[in-house]
């Protein structure tokens, strides 16, 4: 019996011998996973073979079809098949590993393995030296086109400022049998506006809803592109997207009358011109047209030099064109235009800004030749010409006394009101019975070198005499670094003056 014995466990231990070799050579992880690839596109399945015991080493592998009859099909290379395959390293002690890739450029119905002709797939692993091949199966199954549910946007194309629209998102066709849809959204330029989970096609209320655009008229922020984004599970297993867009564009142009714009900059610094034109998408031309002269310079923005530099925070926002180290040179007329393809023309669709003067950095102590005169004129009736000037005189008086102080002070202060300096208040009172008024007409910006913003500027109404003839009194002074001459007549009552001055004494 020992014999017998010995011979049993001598079979018993080369059967578990060649069991294990057989399961470390062969198709292993990670095994291709049944793939659901969609009509018209292209797929890719990859396959791993080695030796677990180091023994074998793998020379390489095969895709097959397997039919209904156990016949199997190579699968070859081919216009619409490639084959591609790499070697790494193993963890001792295994052997090298081969991995084979099957890439479909288009995935067809017939590479269904349940509806083609040559059924299901297979990994199969060849060995040196080695005639018997391991399998591993895969199935494919291909989703096709009529299964997957399409969305369409209402179109709407060009709309002008304050009109109103409406965009809708409709499901065109539903999803196949066993797909689910998950959510479908509005976006706006890759934003989220709306979204509804797991909605039913077969219920009105359960839908996305319509989009409408600013009841109050479009503006140029609702121009964009507005998507609707369907997410579905294709037969509840794959996860597939499909949208449809348009594009909102909002007429570009002015909407409000176009206003010349006149401002001063000061020397050396920079200028910065806002543009008033709107619209999505809005694009904009430059152009100068310097002072004293009849040539237009077109499309001046973003210059070689950097003179001058157009910006813009957002799509949304209004474009700007800034001037740097602006010089008198730089004085003339600049025009926001909108396209003309550079073009000399801005009398059609242009903003015009006229830089007209600088102003300096520094005030001298003393007043300059450029001082400007400020003329009071007034017109009142014979009996009052006196009180009229009376009044004029008095006002220079205390004012003389005022710089006169403010010298000794060394602070520049500020005439605040008539009442506060004219102590005889029976003048005051005969100025009021006489309809004349020392009242604030205008309110210029005074030069940068002023301590306060603004001067006075004295307006009276015209009162005529009896006989029909008017009365005159004109008084002047030389007010530094004030621009302009200011007015003043004479209506019914006395009024306080807010004169903010910077006078040299």
């Amino acid at each position: 019996m020992a014999p017998l014995a010995w011979l049993w466990f001598l079979i018993t231990y080369l059967a578990m011998d060649a069991q294990y070799d057989k399961d470390a050579f062969g198709i292993h992880e990670p095994f291709p996973a049944s793939i659901y690839p969609i009509e018209g596109t292209e797929t890719k399945v990859t396959c791993v073979a080695f030796d677990r015991s180091g023994n074998k080493t793998a020379e390489r592998i095969q895709f097959m079809r397997k039919d209904n009859f156990a016949r199997y099909t190579n699968i070859t290379a081919s216009e619409n098949v490639e084959f591609t395959e790499r070697r790494e390293p193993a963890v001792p002690p295994a052997s090298e590993k081969l991995f084979v890739t099957m890439t479909i450029k288009n995935v067809t119905l017939n590479d269904d393995s349940s509806y083609g002709l040559l059924g299901r797939c297979e990994c199969h692993a060849f060995a040196k030296r080695d005639r018997l091949e391991r399998k591993h199966g895969f199935s494919v199954s291909v989703i096709s086109r009529d299964e997957i549910p399409s969305v369409t946007v209402s179109k709407i194309g060009v709309l002008k400022h304050g009109e109103n629209t409406t965009l809708t998102c409709n499901l065109t066709r539903n999803p196949g049998k066993g797909s689910v849809l998950k959510r479908i959204s509005w976006y706006k330029d890759g934003i989220l506006l709306e979204r509804i989970r797991n909605p039913d096609p077969d219920t009105p209320f359960d839908s996305l809803g319509p989009l409408v655009l600013n009841n109050n008229g479009i503006r140029s922020r609702d121009g964009g592109n507005y998507t609707c984004f369907l997410e579905v599970a294709l037969r509840n297993i794959r996860m597939y997207n499909v949208s449809d867009s348009t594009m909102v564009e909002i007429t570009p142009g002015f909407n409000k009358p176009i206003q010349v714009v006149n401002l001063t900059s000061t020397k050396g610094e920079n200028a910065s011109l806002e543009c008033a034109a709107q619209g999505f998408p809005l694009h904009v031309e430059w152009k100068y047209q310097k002072k004293g002269e009849d040539f237009v310079r077109p499309c001046i923005a973003n210059d070689s030099d950097g003179k001058y530099l157009v910006h813009r925070s957002g799509i949304y926002n209004p474009y700007v064109l800034s001037i740097t180290d602006v010089q008198n040179a730089d004085l003339g007329s600049y025009y926001c235009c909108l396209p003309s393809n550079c073009s000399n023309n801005v009398q059609d669709n242009c903003q015009q800004f006229v830089l007209r003067e600088l102003n300096t950095k520094k005030c001298d102590s003393k007043p300059s030749s450029s001082s400007s005169t400020v003329t009071w004129i007034t017109a009142v009736s014979v009996e009052g010409a006196f009180l009229v000037a009376a009044t004029a005189a008095i006002v220079m008086l205390v004012r003389k006394l005022r710089v006169k102080r403010t010298k000794e002070d060394s602070k520049v202060q500020t005439v605040e009101s008539i009442y506060l300096e004219i102590e005889d208040k029976s003048v005051t009172n005969l100025v009021q019975n006489d309809a004349i008024q020392l009242g604030a007409a205008e309110h210029q910006t005074a030069p940068p070198c002023s301590k306060e913003s603004g001067y006075s500027v004295l307006n009276h109404p015209s009162v005529a005499q009896g006989d029909g003839s008017y009365a005159t009194l004109s008084a002047s002074e030389s007010v530094n670094g004030v621009n302009g001459i200011s007015n003043f007549n004479s209506p019914a009552y006395v009024n306080q003056v807010p004169a903010n001055e910077y006078m040299n004494g």
